[in-house]
């Protein structure tokens, strides 16, 4: 017999394929659905759907209402202003925490962001660290795990297909330095991850999963193993900071709203991009749970979306997607 678990960001990326793991693995899942939005699974009899947001308290109780666990996966990674940020991120994570509370929910499993190490970068960074210490203020440390994903990418993911698109051609133009390292998690395996957190007691524990790749990646790591999937050498060339930070400046007075892709840049945001250090601490062998795919396969897997959905030539993949 399944778990009963209350799910919220059950519509966003991360959160989607967490929704498919929690039906697979046979758990009655409550999933919250803002009005007019919709899911990827439409109907599956183990599916309730609640409608509401996480300022509905109302809709929160009936939520987490006779479950065992709550993944709190729903966030906002883009706001029109810091404020927007604190409502959803820290006030949103305390009003899950404290319907849980109330309702003696035995795990919290709480999807934070690697940016919560560094508040001091963006008011993102600084609202996801105080969203943590709104669920570690109301609930028990047996109750409560939070997870810090690195840059989460894969399939169906808006937000890293730039990156992706980036790495087919032969000459890579991102912002960043070449000094950087940042670790990386596949979609799948951090979904597998939070499912397989629900089950037990919470461990009162922050951590930091990645792929298993020790001490991240480079840039240039990241150009090598994308050259190696599609059979062209990729060459890595950076955006000078000055100039990133100029246009978020007009992006920030307007200019993102007529320019799409400039939707999430912000000051804070430019921040976070040169940021040196964004490696995660715990690796990819977390609690029991260990990651199975790797840069190559998830680029492979990625890039064969890419080209499957129209968004790149057939011409930019080399090979097929395969298991490592």
């Amino acid at each position: 017999m399944g778990m009963r678990v209350a799910l919220t960001g059950a519509t966003g990326f991360v959160g989607a394929q967490i929704l498919l793991q929690l039906l697979a693995r046979g758990d009655d899942v409550k999933a919250l659905v803002r009005s007019g939005s919709s899911l990827k699974v439409s109907s599956h009899d183990n599916l309730e759907i609640v409608t509401g947001s996480l300022e509905d308290t109302h809709a929160l109780d009936h939520l987490v209402d006779g479950c065992d666990a709550v993944i709190h996966c729903a966030g906002a990674t883009f706001a029109d202003n810091d404020a927007g940020f604190f409502t959803v991120n820290e006030q949103g994570s305390h009003n899950v925490a404290h319907a849980a509370m109330v309702a003696g929910v035995r795990q919290f499993v709480h999807v934070s962001s690697l940016a919560a190490r560094e508040p001091q970068l963006s008011a993102y960074a600084a609202s996801k660290a105080k969203a943590e210490e709104a669920v570690k203020s109301l609930l028990h440390d047996d109750v409560w795990t939070i997870i810090r994903p690195p840059a989460v990418y894969g399939p169906g993911d808006e937000a890293t297909a730039p990156l992706i698109e980036a790495l087919t051609k032969s000459k890579a133009i991102l912002p960043g330095t070449s000094e950087q390292r940042v670790s990386l998690i596949y979609v799948d395996d951090l979904a597998q991850l939070l499912v397989q957190m629900t089950g037990g007691a919470g461990s009162g524990k922050v951590t930091e999963p990645d792929d298993g790749r020790k001490g991240g990646y480079s840039w240039n790591d990241m150009a090598e193993i994308a050259g190696k999937v599609h059979g062209r050498k990729v060459a890595m060339s950076h955006l000078p900071r000055w100039l990133v930070a100029v246009v978020a400046q007009f992006a920030m007075l307007g200019l993102r709203k007529v320019v799409a892709s400039l939707k999430m840049l912000s000051p804070g945001k430019v921040n976070e991009l040169y940021h040196h250090d964004w490696v995660c601490r715990d690796g990819g062998k977390v609690l029991g749970w260990k990651a199975q795919t790797g840069f190559e396969t998830g680029f492979a897997n990625t890039l064969n979306w890419l080209i499957e959905t129209g968004r790149l030539p057939a011409s930019a993949a080399g090979v097929k997607s395969s298991n490592e």
